[in-house]
């Protein structure tokens, strides 16, 4: 996990926002979803940013989470809309806990057709 995110900036360390951010869809049990950016901004511990009104910053740095997410494959795709909603679309090849929405219990038998 570490090492391919640091494939992705090879030579200097990787931004704290990509590390949480991939943590955080790993925690996601849908394919697809959608989140507020403000939330997402203080999911990622941009408390100084939004404490000091650095939204242009805080979009930069949410939009560099979404491509890094992007091009691991974590996301398929994404979309920003102009209310600040951020729409989702999760890789179920990457993210297990998508497979893991059964329900807890005994697997049900197969009737014999004799």
């Amino acid at each position: 996990f570490f090492t391919e995110i640091q494939a992705l900036y090879p030579g200097k360390k990787y931004p704290d926002e990509v590390y949480l951010f991939l943590n955080w869809l790993l925690t996601k049990n849908k394919n697809s979803f959608g989140v507020n950016r403000d939330a997402l901004a203080q999911i990622l511990r941009m408390d100084s940013l939004i404490r000091n009104r650095r939204r242009a910053e805080i979009d930069s740095r949410i939009t560099e989470a979404l491509e890094a997410a992007l091009r691991l494959e974590y996301l398929l795709s994404y979309e920003i809309q102009p209310t600040g909603r951020i729409d989702m679309k999760l890789n179920p090849e990457r993210i297990k806990r998508i497979d893991m929405q059964k329900k807890p219990g005994r697997p049900k038998k197969e009737k014999d057709t004799e």
